[in-house]
């Protein structure tokens, strides 16, 4: 396989010097104080993962994490600016699922860079790799464990550390994340007789220690529900993600 990339990429050195931005942020932070990261990598990786995912990753995504390094980073009004000698791209960070990243050759050869407008050490880069929302709300749970599957895999495809970490774990179900409480977040599981019942949800923190972001998650294990069946969102979750255990 060609995913060879870890998944939490280290930001990169202090030598380059990212270019001046025309364009106001929602919070100020001065240039040369800002977190940033190269984006070749995230181009090389991405470019990869999406060349194979028709064949081999059809049920993952792979969206640029951007995430605390600490309590208390608030990620309110964060953006990401792509900046390279021809190419200035701002792009917003969704605190739950982070960036759409865009593939542009132009930036790529020019050696371009992710710069956030957040102090550098507040901020972690990273890629992050998700469940595919699928736009009719329905999974079957032979669908999810595919899912589970083709991570796993692609785990397995990075480097030796992230190999290892892997060794000995398997997926054990799914967390289906939403943004608003109550009703809303809502999961049933249909049996084989047309019976619905919810899946439980809880609130929680999407980041460790934050006050901001608050997230309920419907929780899906596989071996606490019949094999035949079918998981119906009632409105579409922001992410579905892995339970590794």
């Amino acid at each position: 396989m060609l995913l060879c990339l870890a998944l939490a990429l280290p930001a990169a050195g202090e030598s380059l010097a990212p270019k001046p931005s025309t364009g106001e942020t929602a919070r100020e932070v001065p240039l040369r104080d800002r977190a940033w990261s190269a984006y070749r990598p995230f181009y090389e990786y991405f470019a990869r993962f999406q060349a194979e995912q028709h064949k081999n990753y059809s049920h993952l995504r792979v969206t640029l994490r951007v995430v605390p390094a600490e309590a208390g980073v608030s990620l309110e009004g964060a953006t990401v600016q792509l900046v390279s000698g021809s190419v200035d791209q701002t792009l917003k960070v969704d605190p739950m699922l982070g960036v759409e990243l865009p593939l542009l050759k132009r930036a790529y050869e020019e050696d371009g860079i992710l710069r956030v407008n957040r102090a550098k050490g507040e901020v972690v880069f990273g890629t992050r790799h998700s469940i595919q929302v699928r736009p009719e709300g329905m999974y079957t749970p032979e669908w999810l464990k595919r899912a589970c599957q083709q991570m796993l895999a692609a785990k397995a495809a990075l480097n030796l550390s992230h190999r290892l970490s892997a060794m000995g774990k398997s997926c054990k179900g799914v967390t289906f994340h939403f943004r608003a409480a109550g009703s809303q977040a809502s999961v049933v599981f249909r049996d084989m007789t047309g019976r619905d019942r919810p899946l439980p949800t809880q609130p929680v923190k999407h980041f460790p220690g934050a006050t901001e972001y608050p997230v309920t998650i419907a929780t899906y294990t596989f071996g606490d529900w019949p094999e035949q069946g079918q998981l119906i969102t009632r409105t579409p979750p922001v992410v579905i993600d892995f339970v590794i255990g």
